[in-house]
């Protein structure tokens, strides 16, 4: 394997490693799931290295950004369910 081949494979390895949370969570995966509604933009706060890269090149505290769907069932759109369904087919009344 070339010597570049290596450092890249080790590279790949080091960078998703997670670091363990930092103090208190500011919400939690429940309370995100009560809270959230459809077309929410949820940041995130990484804690992978990858992640310390984001927020430091974009100066950023997020290093990630989600779009809340809603439930595929609840989307009154026909055309959009459909599209959607494109992409995902679990359940329809799964948070998407």
């Amino acid at each position: 394997m070339r010597l570049l081949d290596r450092a890249l494979e080790r590279l790949y390895g080091w960078l998703p490693r997670e670091k363990p949370a930092s103090g208190m969570l500011l919400c939690s995966f429940d309370r995100l799931k009560a809270a959230a509604r459809p077309c929410d933009i949820i940041l995130v706060e990484g804690r992978s290295r990858i992640s310390d890269v984001v927020q430091t090149v974009t100066q950023s505290p997020w290093s990630h950004a989600a779009l809340y769907l809603g439930r595929l069932n609840a989307i009154d759109d026909e055309r959009l369910r459909r599209k959607i369904g494109l992409y995902y087919d679990g359940p329809a009344d799964e948070p998407l």
